[in-house]
């Protein structure tokens, strides 16, 4: 389902940008979605890391020796840690193929705030799994947030069976259960502000009911990776439209 969300905000961001010149599927580039089935592990990371990252690596491999693909995405926070990181994009140099990394793209979202001084407050929650969520260990791509001058990092390793639980429910199809427990879990056991959502099943979630609070600034990571994957292969800002679009209304 993340792979779709992706590709189908490069082909809105395509369609809003010609308006009322849209050619049809002609100028749509050409996409495909690999399954890779290990990548259900995710969830037991901890367990089963070797088979994700070799499945991954092999299939990353296959794709790019094909010749047909110019960049390579994964909208998955299973490489929201530094050796999937970073062995996708070794896997890839040297082939012409451009990784776009997904952890790289939110930090990228995250810091420019921080420099625009745009967060609510001096902290940070992450949540996910526990590869992910846990700041403090050498795998979350995410820890290099802790580099950032006067931000705090909450610890919600505590909440890691949780955010798994919730996320293995919205995989059977529990949306609206799952998401009311991730609100009162989010306002019962998060204190920061500033909430990164990195565990696309609650991306999905979130996107069914919506995000609004004016207590807390939501970081979607699905989200943002699709605005940036749509930047990366269009060249147009999708923010750019919808803040066109929110200006037409008026």
């Amino acid at each position: 389902m993340s792979a779709n969300f992706v590709k189908d905000r490069v082909i809105t961001t395509l369609q809003k940008s010609f308006g009322h010149n849209d050619q049809g599927d002609i100028y749509i580039p050409k996409f495909s979605i690999s399954n890779v089935p290990s990548l259900g592990y995710s969830m037991d990371m901890d367990k089963y890391w070797h088979i994700v990252l070799h499945d991954l690596i092999d299939e990353v491999r296959t794709l790019a020796g094909t010749g047909k693909f110019q960049k390579i995405g994964v909208p998955c926070n299973t490489v929201a840690n530094k050796i999937f990181d970073d062995e996708i994009q070794n896997a890839l140099d040297g082939t012409g193929v451009e990784y776009i990394s997904m952890p790289q793209k939110v930090l990228h979202r995250f810091k420019t705030d921080y420099d625009k001084k745009q967060l609510k407050g001096n902290s940070v929650a992450v949540l996910g799994i526990g590869t992910v969520a846990d700041l403090n260990d050498d795998w979350s791509r995410y820890a290099d947030i802790a580099e950032l001058d006067g931000i705090n990092i909450e610890d919600t390793t505590h909440l890691v069976s949780e955010i798994t639980q919730i996320g293995f429910r919205i995989k059977q199809g529990d949306i609206t259960g799952a998401y009311s427990d991730t609100l009162d879990l989010i306002k019962n056991g998060v204190k920061s502000k500033n909430v990164i959502l990195a565990l696309t099943e609650l991306s999905l979630a979130f996107k069914e009911f919506g995000f609004s609070s004016k207590y807390k600034q939501y970081y979607d990571t699905l989200d943002i990776y699709a605005d940036e994957f749509a930047k990366e292969v269009t060249g147009i800002d999708p923010e750019i439209i919808r803040k066109h679009e929110m200006n037409d209304d008026i």
